[in-house]
């Protein structure tokens, strides 16, 4: 089965979604973490930490086709580490699905994708100035005016028992329209992504654990074989005759993986 539309390849930056077989990860999603961040790995104040759980859907241009629909996890710690959890398809047809996982941990500085089916962890090391990067992808409300104490709460409503914020605007040609909690540092309730193409993302949360998630979200599994991006791409290319970035993904993917080994050496 043939699901969304979405960007040619595994991207590092936000990306609107175009045609793969997968639900785009967070992987260096702005989407998931929106905004301003602070992490005490650089002295900054503690952010709220929490567990959240979404239903999502992706749409693609033409209509005719029913959107794709998954479930989705993300945890936060209060130093600004996350973990994206949700359900992925393989590419092959036949319906099984396996959870994709990525996640960024500051206390170590090393972002990692698990891929389910090639059973593969990516490991990537970041530099201290790709930590501050990151960590400026971590919702705030400090860069959201729709919720300072100066605004007026006409676009103000309550969404699973907290007072969230409309915030629309429209970002490299996405509009974008969120309804984000102060009470969870602006962390969206409902979001909303529209592309010029037609097609759009749904993402709503329907549940909220607060504290600190378990220690579990930022393990990678012990079946699991550290791989390169290269290597990754060729298993996964073998297992299901398409890949899994594509170019120029895999290529960026692997200059940033083999730079993060060299300021290890």
């Amino acid at each position: 089965m043939r699901c969304l539309p979405q960007a040619r390849g595994w991207q590092f930056m936000p990306i609107p979604s175009r045609r793969l077989f997968l639900p785009a990860l967070t992987l260096f999603l702005a989407g998931l973490h929106g905004y301003r961040a602070h992490s005490q790995v650089v002295g900054f104040r503690h952010l709220t930490p929490f567990v959240v759980y979404k239903h999502e859907a992706q749409y693609t241009e033409n209509s005719k086709f029913p959107p794709y629909l998954f479930d989705s996890v993300y945890a936060r710690r209060s130093d600004g580490s996350w973990a994206h959890h949700f359900t992925a398809r393989t590419p092959a047809g036949d319906q099984t699905t396996g959870e994709m996982i990525e996640f960024l941990d500051f206390r170590t500085k090393t972002q990692t994708i698990l891929e389910p089916f090639t059973r593969s962890a990516v490991i990537f090391r970041l530099s201290d100035r790709e930590a501050r990067r990151e960590r400026g992808r971590v919702t705030d409300c400090s860069a959201v005016p729709e919720v300072s104490a100066n605004s007026a709460d006409a676009s103000r409503v309550r969404m699973l028992s907290y007072t969230v914020a409309r915030v629309a605007k429209k970002e490299d040609g996405v509009m974008v329209d969120n309804w984000v909690a102060p009470a969870l540092d602006c962390y969206p309730i409902e979001e909303m992504e529209a592309f010029a193409s037609g097609s759009r993302n749904t993402r709503s949360v329907y549940k909220v654990e607060m504290g600190e998630p378990a220690e579990a979200f930022f393990e990678i599994p012990t079946e699991y074989i550290p791989r390169s991006p290269q290597q990754l791409e060729a298993e996964y290319k073998f297992k299901f005759g398409v890949p899994f970035w594509g170019e120029p993904g895999v290529s960026n993917a692997q200059r940033r993986y083999e730079h993060g080994l060299v300021q290890v050496e």
